[in-house]
């Protein structure tokens, strides 16, 4: 299993962070840290090799406790926060600093390679 950790140096103009990752095992992560105060606008994540056979859980690491709040769990790839989500409103997140965005493998049975892109500004 390897896990990966990122940080992201957040702008104050909206911007697009990315990160990639291949899932070799069930539990492993990849997670990026945001270094400032940000407000997440999108979050796209798409397998770009492979197949759609396993299954994540999205979630925030919150720094000040190291609690994971979770965005969306079980679920498979393609997957957009605003588009997947539904609802007449748009989804969003305020996230203070040190915050981490960590997608977990929670069933595997392929390697999978997958492309997470977070739209966010700072604050």
């Amino acid at each position: 299993m390897a896990n990966k950790s990122v940080i992201k140096n957040i702008s104050h103009e909206l911007k697009e962070y990315l990160g990639r990752h291949s899932f070799t095992a069930q539990d492993e992560y990849f997670e990026m840290e945001l270094n400032s105060q940000a407000t997440i606008d999108d979050i796209n994540m798409l397998e770009i090799e492979n197949g759609t056979t396993n299954a994540y859980r999205l979630g925030l690491i919150y720094p000040s406790t190291g609690d994971e709040g979770i965005v969306k769990s079980g679920f498979n790839m393609p997957y957009f926060l605003n588009q997947n989500e539904g609802g007449s409103g748009k989804m969003w997140y305020r996230v203070p600093a040190r915050t981490k965005l960590r997608v977990t493998c929670t069933a595997h049975t392929s390697v999978e390679t997958v492309s997470i892109t977070v739209l966010a500004r700072g604050r």
